[in-house]
């Protein structure tokens, strides 16, 4: 315990220089064509997250008392993904999806649009839920998502956490840390129903742990209705496990509770939520291509942008690889003296069943891999058990240090596509003008940056406009003479850049009158689709 007061003072230095890091660089954004969020980010930061990190691995990984290891898993957690809140929105794949889904209902309280840019609206848990926070605390949308977001990241870690210290009570935080490095690009961790579905089944799997009781039972089912309620996927998985738990034991308890999931699942699925779900699912599956070769192509053949990023990702692969064979020779061990539990191998099994499914049916490959990594996980755990432990101790202390380089690299990477994968202040304004002040009534095509352009078609009930979107994936791009409104972005010009072509150029060769800019964004139009609006 002496030692591990020692790492008290620099991880106090290291938070202070973290606060001071975003204070001065918040919020993170772009300013032009071809910038990266890494010139925005203060030089603090980078020194500050060695610090932080390592000074909270060394307080937990010598502390004896197991509700301390369980908070420093969670305080490590969120220092790997600390940048996120240096953002002035939620920086995630999908946040300008669900965004202006929860906006919509807000302000609509409709759900029954049925379209499918309004997809999600047949699990409301997650719009009900930011519903019910924003109205009565009076906490706008954009804070309520990181305050969710957090929430969803302390789930996950304190429920993986006890998963993994009912079998390892002293090499759980190594479990738990190996999870999230390993999985650092493939968990889908946002403010959104995946993720709070998820968080939901990691819970469940940490009860799964405890014996058995009628109110634990009941407890678990109140839980899975949530799921169930919140992501039809995650729910789907649960009941697959529950079917592989009860072969493995071959307990009438876990056919029985099979049986119940089951129910709860069709039940819900056939009354609350609408049944043209299954008529998207189906067109989907006969439409969509599995992801496992886009999955392949971005983990192996990731684009670099600059010197510093090149050693960023070199250091982040070999990293990543490091803990990855940390765990699978910890899980060679736990086969040799089996250690399995019944509940890894129904995770394991189930995790295998999900893969095949992904093999036929769009995006379900992916979401199986957090899954089947987190009894994997649990082979760094076992090796902290063995003679191992004191080099697994450096070891860890090395890796949480370097982790450093995975941010410097992701605030490189998203760019390099021309991708831009959040919304900032400037952005958000000018898509609330654009559709505050446009006339929806008349055909027109619009042209927007690729997440710019799902914000605006789940903003609108999309029966009630005649305009038509388009983003720089279209074939049309980028024969400006075709569209009738132009929203440029930051994004968005990234894209025109290749083709040397600045907001003056796109104006004038557009014939394009300019009606909104406030310095970072601007809407250009042709013809009457605003009305009484002065640029």
């Amino acid at each position: 315990m002496e030692r591990s007061k020692l790492a008290l003072l620099p991880f106090f230095v290291g938070l202070a220089l973290l606060s001071y890091s975003w204070y001065t660089s918040y919020p993170l954004s772009i300013e032009f064509p071809g910038d990266f969020v890494f010139n925005h980010i203060s030089i603090f930061y980078w020194l500050s997250l060695p610090l932080v990190l390592g000074s909270l691995y060394v307080l937990g990984v010598f502390s004896k008392s197991r509700s301390l290891k369980c908070a420093v898993s969670v305080a490590i957690i969120v220092a790997i993904y600390s940048l996120s809140f240096f953002y002035y929105s939620m920086p995630t794949a999908d946040s300008q999806l669900f965004r202006p889904l929860t906006e919509y209902f807000i302000k609509t309280g409709n759900l029954g649009t049925f379209q499918l840019n309004h997809f999600y609206f047949q699990w409301p848990s997650y719009f009900f839920l930011a519903d019910i926070v924003t109205s009565v605390s009076g906490l706008e949308l954009i804070y309520f998502e990181f305050l969710f977001y957090a929430i969803i990241g302390v789930l996950l870690t304190a429920t993986l956490y006890v998963y993994a210290s009912r079998l390892f009570k002293d090499g759980a935080l190594l479990g738990v840390i190996s999870f999230f490095i390993s999985m650092y690009y493939f968990l889908n961790f946002q403010s959104c129903p995946f993720s709070f579905a998820l968080a939901l089944t990691f819970v469940l799997f940490m009860l799964e742990t405890r014996k058995k009781s009628a109110p634990l039972i009941v407890s678990m089912l109140a839980i899975f209705f949530c799921v169930s309620f919140t992501h039809y996927f995650v729910a789907l998985f649960f009941i697959l496990y529950l079917i592989f738990r009860s072969l493995i034991n071959r307990s009438k308890q876990y056919a029985t509770l099979s049986f119940l999931t089951l129910t709860v699942y069709l039940v819900t699925q056939t009354t609350l939520a609408s049944w043209n779900w299954i008529e998207l699912t189906v067109r989907g599956f006969l439409t969509w291509s599995p992801e496992y070769g886009s999955i392949a192509q971005t983990t192996l053949n990731t684009p670099v942008s600059m010197p510093i990023d090149v050693i960023a990702q070199t250091v982040s692969r070999t990293l990543t690889i490091a803990v990855v064979l940390v765990c699978i020779i910890g899980c060679a061990f736990m086969l040799k003296r089996r250690k399995l539990r019944a509940i890894d191998w129904a995770i394991f099994l189930s995790s295998f069943a999900w893969f095949a499914i992904g093999a036929v049916l769009y995006s379900l490959g992916s979401r199986a891999i957090p899954m089947f990594f987190i009894p994997v996980s649990l082979g760094a755990a076992c090796l902290f058990e063995t003679r191992f432990r004191s080099y697994l101790k450096g070891l860890f202390l090395v890796l949480l240090i370097l982790f450093v380089f995975v941010p410097i690299h992701n605030s490189y990477y998203s760019f390099s596509n021309s991708f831009v994968p959040f919304q900032t202040k400037e952005a958000s304004n000018a898509e609330h003008f654009l559709m505050d002040h446009y006339d929806w009534t008349n055909p027109s095509l619009i042209l927007a940056h690729s997440p710019v352009r799902v914000y605006l078609l789940s903003s609108l009930d999309t029966k009630q406009t005649e305009a038509t979107f388009e983003d720089e994936f279209s074939p049309l791009f980028p024969r400006l003479k075709e569209y009738d409104c132009i929203l440029y972005t930051v994004g968005l010009g990234n894209s025109f850049s290749r083709y040397n072509y600045t907001i003056e150029v796109i104006a004038y060769e557009g014939k394009l009158n300019v009606v909104y800019n406030n310095g970072f964004s601007e809407i250009a139009t042709k013809g009457s689709h605003f009305a009484s609006v002065t640029p």
